[in-house]
Formats: structure tokens, C-alpha cells, sequence
């Protein structure tokens, strides 16, 4: 028969120190279930510190009453590493390990080491070692190929030298020896169990929540994924934004500009036409002062020189118009108006756009939408306006950005074509609260498909399938009702006494 071989595939990862890279020595294991070699522990943790930080999950445990050399060494990390070594060596050593001088026969699984026959009678009989597990080199690899658990030391006393644990104190939750049964262990106070026992079933927990967690991998896998994704569509919508917010910059720019370019034409063309208004004013008023001016120094120098030369005969017979026309020229208002100095000036005013590009915002998820249609008729019919309500959860509206205008509803109609409609906001409740509203108007008849996206994420409850049917079309007609036309002849015998000659329903 052919001996039956196996190998010991250990990742070196697995047995390599984090904190040093180099395999463990004398490993310790923290109650997060992460080893390090015991000399590290002691270089990474504090002198005089009450708690121990995992380098790797970075998980808080208390430093053991006794010290850091009471933390609790891993028996099965030491036990693979002395495996993996003697898998380096080849298949078993070329002299015994004990005697250094026999070629070696068996394998003691608890000490790890490969003696000869005589070494091995010898070591049946220490005390020490009589309890030790000997094997053949032939049924150590056999018992590797079934299951390498079987060829892994069994765990000794930390209290009590060289008493293996075999039970297991529930009430505790620590594996005990025979001796510690009677001494701190003692029974009724603590409950002992086999350790066989509980380790097998322990061992179908674990397989079980091993399969649990493959299952909760897997899922963090795919979320790895999606925030991959994610990241990536970051970093394209960062420069996409950019891009918009330059574009939009620009054309606001642009339409602002011309704007005030227009405005500027307006202000120019108004101050012109006031200032012809204001000259043509001016003008009128210097021509009547002018005429005035002239009129009054004329009269003054005529009546001046009717004095000078005129005699009084001559000056009495122009007294009468000399008196009228002197009194009506002191009479005329020889002072312009106030209004002739209303020149019209230009008042700058400052053109603020701070907060008016644009706003920079996270917009609501599709999951903090719901697409509600409970409140749609049971029948909907050929042009008839339904309408259907989205409903906001966790609403925060110093974040809203315009969450309007980032949904699209569409509605597809049996044939196919899409219809865009109009979402408009409701009245809130409250101000973490916020209701849209999708106002339709079916043409066909047929099967209908509402969506409604943001961000071209379909929002909870859609898509959403709606059943359209002809306006004409009696509710009977459609399966609601049954054709059944009994009712009409109990309504008529109770009306009518059975004796009415109006056979037909009522329509």
C-alpha cells in the first residue's frame, strides 16, 4: 500500500510578527485574536500603561494582573511554527533529536521532536514525558493527512507542571486540569465539562460562524467595490462639477454683462433725453430773460432820456404809457426758476451677486425618497390627471441644494414613448420634512411605467407599474364587478311591487 502524503501549506504571512516581521517568537495572543512575538508586546506597550493598543485593530485590552508576561501564549500559533520548521528540515531529521546519535524512528508530538526506538522507550518512562504522544513517522503523516490537529501537542497547566487540560470549567470559561478540578476549580461552585466534548461542539459553532463571516466578507467585498466605484465616480464628478461651475461662471458672466450692458444703453438713452429736456428749458428761459433784459434797458434809456431832454409838457403826455410800461417791466420775475437747475445726474448703485452663482451641496440619496402611491384612484383612466406624492426622509434643508431640479420623473407610455413630467413642491409639515408632487395625464391605453430618479438613481418605489384603461369602458367590463344583473331585479321588486314594465337597469 502506498503511504499517504501531505503538506503543511502555511501562508509565511501567517507566521510572521506584524510588529517585527520576522516569525514569531514565543508568541502572545491579545484577546482581539491578534499575536505578536512576547519581547514586542513588551516594546510597543508602555512602561507602567493599564491597557495594551493592538497595533493592527487598534482594540484596547487591560494589561493582565500579573504583567505582560501573563498574557496568554498561543499554543497554536508556537505548535505550527515548530511544525513548519521540521517541514524545512525534510521528512523527519537524520539523527535523533535526543540522543544525538541513533537515526530517528518515532515523532513525540508534545516536545516536537524526532527520536529513535531507544529514546523513545526512555521517554515512556520519564514521569515527565510518559504521558506524551509518540508516533511513528508512518502514522505521524498519516494522522497529518487526515487532519494536522491531530498531530498538535496538547495544552498543559499553566499552575500545574505537566497536567494536560482536560476539562473545561463553563463557569469560568477556561480549560482546567485534574489537579485544578480539587483546588480552585472545585465542584459544585464550578461546573466541569469534557474539553472533548465541548471543544467538538465549540468547533460546529465556529464552522458556523465561519461560514457567517465568509458570507459578511463577501459583502464587505462587494461594498470594497462599490466604494471603489464610488471613489472613482468622485474623482470624474469633482472635474465634471468643475467644469459646470466654469461653464455656468461664464455664462452668467456673459448674460450678467450683457445685461448690464443693455442697462447701461437705457441709463445713457435716459440721461440724453432728460438733458435735451433740461438744454430746450434752459434755452427758453435764457431767450425770455434775454427779450426781458432788452425790453427793460430799451424803456429805462427811452424814460431816462424823455428826462433829460424831453420838457414837461412833452413827459406828461407820455405819462400814462411810460407808468404802465416801467410798472409791468418792475413786475416781471427777474429770477429763473428752481427747476432750471434740476440737472439730472447719475446715481451708482453697487451690483452684488455674492450667493447668487450657485451653491456647493451634497444632494438627498434615493434611499431618502420614497415614491408614494397609495393615494392613486383604483381606476385610472384615459386622460385623466392622477397625480402621486414623494415623500422626503430625514430632510435637512440647510443642505438643500435643489433637489428639484436633480429629480427626473418620465413616464412611459405603452408604445414606448417617454413623457417628462413636472415635480413640484408641497407645502411641509415641518421644516425637516419635505413632499414633491408628479402631476401625470395617461394618452393610451395599456400598461404604463412611472420612474422617478435623482441623479439617475432610481428613488424607492420606483419604477412603478400603472394600469391605464379607456375612459368608456364600465367598471364591470374591466373584472371588478361581476356581469351579474340580479341585484336590479331584487331592487325592482322592492321598489316597484314586481309590477314595473322597466325591465333594463338603470344606465
Amino acid at each position: 500500500m502506498t503511504q499517504r502524503t501531505t503538506r503543511i501549506e502555511i501562508d509565511e504571512d501567517f507566521l510572521t510578527c506584524t510588529v517585527c516581521w520576522e516569525r514569531y517568537k514565543n508568541a502572545k495572543i491579545l484577546p482581539c485574536l491578534h499575536s505578536f512575538c512576547a519581547q514586542c508586546v513588551v516594546g510597543f506597550v508602555e512602561k507602567d500603561a493599564e491597557y495594551i493598543k493592538c497595533p493592527v485593530c487598534r482594540q484596547k485590552c487591560p494589561v493582565p494582573d500579573g504583567g505582560l508576561e501573563q498574557l496568554k501564549p498561543s499554543f497554536f500559533l508556537n505548535n505550527i511554527l515548530a511544525m513548519a520548521e521540521t517541514k524545512q528540515k525534510g521528512e523527519g531529521t537524520q539523527v535523533c533529536d535526543s540522543c544525538q546519535e541513533r537515526k530517528p524512528d518515532n515523532r513525540c508530538v508534545e516536545c516536537a521532536l524526532d527520536i529513535c526506538s531507544i529514546c523513545s522507550n526512555a521517554h515512556k518512562k520519564i514521569p515527565a514525558t510518559r504521558n506524551h504522544k509518540l508516533l511513528s513517522f508512518a502514522e505521524y503523516e498519516e494522522a497529518k493527512t487526515i487532519s494536522p490537529s491531530l498531530v498538535q501537542p496538547a495544552v498543559h497547566c499553566s499552575k500545574h507542571v505537566g497536567s494536560e487540560l482536560k476539562f473545561y470549567c463553563s463557569t469560568c470559561k477556561v480549560g482546567v486540569c485534574v489537579e485544578c478540578t480539587i483546588i480552585d476549580h472545585r465542584a459544585p461552585e464550578h461546573q466541569h465539562l469534557d474539553i472533548a466534548v465541548v471543544a467538538k461542539k465549540y468547533r460546529e459553532e465556529l464552522e458556523i460562524k465561519i461560514a457567517e463571516l465568509k458570507l459578511t466578507e463577501k459583502e464587505m467585498h462587494d461594498s470594497k467595490i462599490n466604494v471603489e466605484e464610488a471613489s472613482k465616480l468622485a474623482s470624474e464628478r469633482y472635474l465634471e462639477e468643475q467644469r459646470i461651475i466654469k461653464q455656468h461662471t461664464q455664462e452668467v458672466i456673459e448674460r450678467v454683462s450683457s445685461t448690464l450692458r443693455e442697462e447701461e444703453g437705457e441709463l445713457l438713452d435716459g440721461l440724453k433725453a432728460k438733458h435735451c429736456i433740461v438744454r430746450g428749458n434752459i434755452k427758453k428761459e435764457l431767450g425770455r430773460l434775454q427779450t426781458a433784459l432788452e425790453v427793460s434797458t430799451k424803456t429805462r434809456k427811452f424814460v431816462e432820456n424823455l428826462l433829460r431832454f424831453g420838457n414837461m409838457s412833452q413827459m406828461m403826455s407820455l405819462r400814462s404809457e411810460t407808468s404802465n410800461t416801467m410798472d409791468s417791466l418792475v413786475a416781471l420775475d427777474s429770477n429763473s426758476p428752481e427747476s432750471i437747475m434740476a440737472i439730472p445726474h447719475f446715481i451708482p448703485r453697487d451690483v452684488t451677486v455674492e450667493g447668487h452663482l450657485g451653491a456647493i451641496g451634497i444632494p438627498m440619496l434615493p434611499s431618502q425618497l420614497h415614491l408614494d402611491v397609495s393615494k392613486l384612484p383604483a381606476v385610472v383612466r384615459i386622460g385623466q390627471e392622477v397625480s402621486v406624492t414623494i415623500e422626503t426622509k430625514k430632510y435637512d434643508p440647510d443642505k438643500d441644494i435643489g433637489c428639484t431640479s436633480m429629480m427626473v420623473a418620465e413616464l412611459e407610455e405603452p408604445s414606448g414613448e417617454i413623457n417628462k413630467l413636472d415635480i413640484s413642491v408641497c407645502k411641509s409639515r415641518d421644516k425637516h420634512s419635505r413632499t414633491f408632487t408628479v402631476k401625470m395625464v395617461p394618452k393610451d391605453e395599456g400598461n404604463h411605467r412611472l420612474t422617478v430618479k435623482i441623479k439617475n438613481l432610481h428613488i424607492k418605489g420606483s419604477p412603478n407599474a400603472i394600469d391605464v384603461m379607456p375612459s368608456w369602458k364600465a367598471v364591470h367590463e374591466m373584472g371588478d364587478l361581476p356581469l351579474d344583473m340580479s341585484w336590479w331585479s331584487s331592487m325592482k321588486q322592492g321598489l316597484f311591487g314586481g309590477s314595473s314594465t322597466n325591465d333594463n337597469p338603470p344606465k
